[in-house]
């Protein structure tokens, strides 16, 4: 739950029109990042999924249904991503945010890389801690210097819930979220968020600049 509102989180902060997700399991994240978006008053949000395994996705539809979001926003496509993102690029398809959730080996998260090149300036790599192959793909990211990469190794907080003792308990594994930007990308912060931004300011204990643009 805590990842489920991480997400819509990132999504209502980016506000992207059209999402592009790689690994959809069970729809819960894809619907996390729609709602996300939808939420910051942008109402014509479109989400395309790819799902390799054809027995997830009517937990895909499901859990949409359940949610009461048309299916007009969402588009699932079963296919291997290795051959249905090309297809999409070569399509001129264009996505404002891309979640990689798919083939967790360095080589699989390499070539979903790779592959939204050109789609996407926005990316979320899921699973930058708990797997290597991961972890690897998002330092090569780092040391290229050609992105803003933001790693979080925990979600903002401090407890999550086992199912198992039914209580909550301090977390041993964290999956892990990296946000990737190209670093042209520039952003145009509401009224709200600059009047926040200055108060932040007003009160830096340091001198260290902060630079939003």
């Amino acid at each position: 739950m805590e990842e489920y509102y991480f997400l819509f989180g990132i999504s209502a902060l980016y506000r992207p029109t059209y999402i592009l997700e790689i690994g959809g399991n069970t729809g819960l994240g894809s619907l996390a990042l729609w709602l996300g978006a939808h939420s910051a008053n942008n109402r014509n949000v479109y989400l395309t999924t790819v799902e390799r395994n054809p027995a997830l996705i009517p937990y895909i539809e499901q859990n949409w249904d359940a949610r009461k979001v048309s299916r007009k926003h969402l588009r699932i496509i079963n296919g291997d991503s290795k051959e249905i993102v090309p297809s999409l690029r070569d399509e001129g398809y264009k996505a404002d945010l891309c979640f990689i959730d798919g083939d967790h080996s360095y080589e699989g998260a390499c070539t979903d890389w790779n592959n939204t090149q050109g789609i996407a300036k926005v990316w979320l790599l899921h699973d930058s801690t708990q797997m290597s192959g991961v972890r690897r793909l998002v330092q090569q990211i780092r040391a290229t210097n050609r992105y803003n990469v933001f790693g979080f190794d925990e979600y903002p907080f401090g407890t999550q819930w086992s199912h198992k003792t039914n209580s909550y308990r301090a977390k041993n594994s964290i999956p892990g979220i990296t946000i990737v930007t190209q670093k042209d990308m520039r952003y145009s912060l509401p009224a709200a968020e600059q009047t926040f931004l200055k108060t932040v300011r007003a009160n830096e204990s340091t001198q260290e600049e902060i630079s939003v643009e």
